[in-house]
């Protein structure tokens, strides 16, 4: 503490002041004055040379009193009474110099000592504290800035105090005006509070500075410009902690590569990162590029994918899935194993996988026409079954004819391998070994009133053949009706068409056949055509159709049945 006598001109007198008064300076170091060194490595742009700070209460206490560590240009608290520093006349608002004629008051006539106390957070107390070499943590709680030396300690501040919720900098360097109390008030609050609560506040930022970005692949780009403060201009092994935080929240958050390009990062964090390209994904579990690529166009690996500004498309993906996955990428077999593994069609194969029954890693859809299909060998596990020995008095019929010959849509050859998986229709074969869904044997009847039982508890669509037999016509005639769209139907998993009972039952109530007509008439068809005035919906002398139908009420023909 010193009380100062300041001559009345603005002209200062260039002094040489011994190590020891430097030493008790420590502060208001006017600009004229020159220094060898000065106090705990400070230079004198880190005090205020021109304008005058104060505490009001201790103005009040020891009148005509100015504290060197006042003029320090971030240490703006007073931890004697816990506030922050004036620098304006409370009466008229002016800013006070030292070169002002009175040390203790303004021009206006108004005491110094009657500015507002303004109470300080004890975060921002802390850190002005730690920046004049005052230690105000609680023993076995240190600061995370705590091994830091003043000088260090300012340095920091000037840089990362200019990051905050409402500062976002384009760019860092020399902050201005930091003699003004208002700037360098805002550099304090900001850095206290990031270090503050450490390091969860300096996480929240670089989470917000990461959400705020576009995607981009270019770690730099991202973080900037606090991935220049951390690698460029905090390079001393004392701002370390900073850095390991920061490659920590990589670790765990960043979703792009980090390789050799960011030689600034440890070689650890380069080398542990969780995220690999599609390249070292494929060679860490020993499959094809290509397989992975697949697997990322199926959505079956969780991916992300930026372009940069050169156009240049970046993939990531998670080492943890690769491994999770690698099982069934060795073992996958394609459509064509597949088939020959199930002893099914490939039609057949891909019903069921259109239907949820066997699973797939990749879907239909490929890249440059190649083929995709990737079906892990799990699935093709699940339909093999353990047969007992056939009662040979049984008439049994084997999957796989029993779908080809009955014409069972891609719904019910699902329903089907769902009730044997389950063990609701007993599957013969050879005792003792696994056998192919295909070539297991059912029993005839009982897969035959399994229909008749599904097809009234869900009323499962039919087929074009199956809606054949069940209306007693030719296919083809049924292919007609539902091209001239008399008898309407829907388009199933593969674009089959797929009549429903109701579309039956609608069609035989609209309509009737010239065969119908003759038969309950007793004569011929050809004989009933030509003594009918009414006028046949289709037929051959029509649309070239295979038979004649008329609508019921042209011809007056109720429904006996």
């Amino acid at each position: 503490q010193r009380q100062l006598t300041l001559p009345c001109s603005s002209r200062w007198v260039r002094q040489t002041h011994t190590m020891h008064a430097q030493h008790l300076l420590c502060g208001l170091a006017p600009g004229r004055w020159s220094f060898e060194r000065q106090h705990l490595g400070l230079e004198a742009s880190d005090f205020n040379c021109t304008r005058k700070r104060w505490c009001s209460a201790c103005l009040q206490e020891r009148p005509g009193v100015f504290l060197g560590a006042w003029s320090q240009k971030l240490a703006c608290c007073c931890l004697a009474h816990a506030c922050w520093l004036s620098d304006r006349c409370a009466a008229c608002g002016e800013i006070q110099h030292w070169s002002d004629p009175s040390l203790d008051s303004c021009r206006c006539g108004a005491s110094l000592s009657e500015a507002v106390i303004h109470g300080a957070s004890l975060a921002d107390l802390m850190l002005a504290g730690a920046l004049i070499g005052h230690t105000l943590w609680p023993s076995g709680k240190e600061a995370c800035f705590a091994h830091l030396s003043m000088k260090e300690l300012s340095r920091l501040v000037r840089l990362i105090g200019r990051f905050g919720d409402e500062l976002r900098p384009k760019k860092v360097g020399k902050t201005p005006n930091l003699d003004d109390l208002v700037v360098s008030k805002e550099l304090l609050t900001s850095a206290s509070h990031l270090l503050s609560h450490w390091p969860t506040n300096f996480l929240a930022l670089l989470q917000r500075t990461q959400e705020d970005r576009s995607r981009d692949p270019s770690l730099n780009r991202t973080f900037q410009p606090i991935y220049k403060v951390l690698y460029a201009l905090l390079l001393g092994d004392e701002y370390q902690f900073m850095r390991d935080m920061f490659e920590d929240y990589l670790h765990e958050h960043w979703w792009g590569l980090v390789c050799g390009r960011n030689r600034r990062l440890k070689a650890s964090t380069r080398d542990h990162h969780p995220r690999l390209s599609l390249a070292q994904a494929a060679s860490s579990i020993n499959a094809w590029p290509t397989v992975i690529r697949r697997l990322v166009d199926a959505q079956q690996i969780d991916s992300a994918t930026a372009v940069s500004p050169s156009g240049r498309s970046t993939t990531s993906v998670l080492f943890d899935e690769m491994a999770a996955l690698q099982v069934d990428i060795n073992s996958c077999l394609s459509l064509g194993a597949a088939s020959r593994a199930l002893q099914l069609s490939e039609a057949r194969v891909r019903q069921l996988i259109a239907c949820g029954v066997l699973p797939t890693l990749t879907g239909a859809t490929c890249r440059k026409g190649q083929a995709s299909w990737m079906i892990p060998r799990r699935g093709i596990e699940s339909l093999l079954f353990e047969c007992v020995a056939p009662d040979w008095n049984t008439l049994t019929i084997t999957v796989k004819d029993a779908l080809r010959r009955w014409h069972m849509s891609a719904e019910e050859a699902a329903l089907l391998v769902t009730e044997l998986r389950r063990g609701r229709l007993e599957t013969f074969g050879v005792p003792g070994q696994l056998t192919p869904i295909g070539g297991a044997l059912l029993s005839v009847d009982e897969v035959l009133a399994w229909r008749v039982q599904i097809n009234k508890q869900t009323g499962v669509w039919l087929s074009i053949p199956q809606t054949a037999v069940t209306m007693h016509l030719k296919q083809q005639v049924i292919y007609h009706l539902v091209a001239c769209g008399l008898l309407s139907h829907r388009l199933g998993a593969f674009g089959e068409r797929l009549i429903g009972r109701d579309a039956i039952r609608h069609f035989q109530c609209t309509y009737v056949s010239l065969a119908r007509l003759a038969a309950l008439r007793g004569t011929s068809p050809r004989a009933l055509l030509s003594m009918l005035d009414a006028r046949p919906v289709t037929g051959p002398s029509v649309d070239g159709s295979r038979q004649y139908f008329f609508r019921r009420e042209d011809v007056g023909v109720v429904l006996l049945d």
